[in-house]
């Protein structure tokens, strides 16, 4: 069985993506931390899960991923 992780990588191949901590995101987005976490719980957010072993899962936002939500939005004329 792979672990989550090796999923994840699997169907994306994103190399040379730096992957961002929820902070970082968060200070791009100008929103608190909770915020993040939450978008990503609900799927709004696409990142990916790192082990852990505490009670907070540990996440990482691709660089690419945070460049399309700050891109302009196309409006339609």
């Amino acid at each position: 069985m792979k672990s989550h992780i090796a999923q994840e990588h699997e169907g994306h191949a994103h190399k040379g993506d730096e992957l961002l901590t929820v902070r970082e995101v968060a200070r791009a987005l100008r929103v608190d931390g909770t915020t993040c976490r939450r978008w990503i719980k609900n799927g709004a957010l696409e990142a990916v899960t790192l082990p852990h072993a505490g009670k907070r899962c540990a996440y990482r936002v691709r660089s690419s991923t945070l460049a399309k939500l700050l891109e302009p939005a196309a409006v339609a004329v």
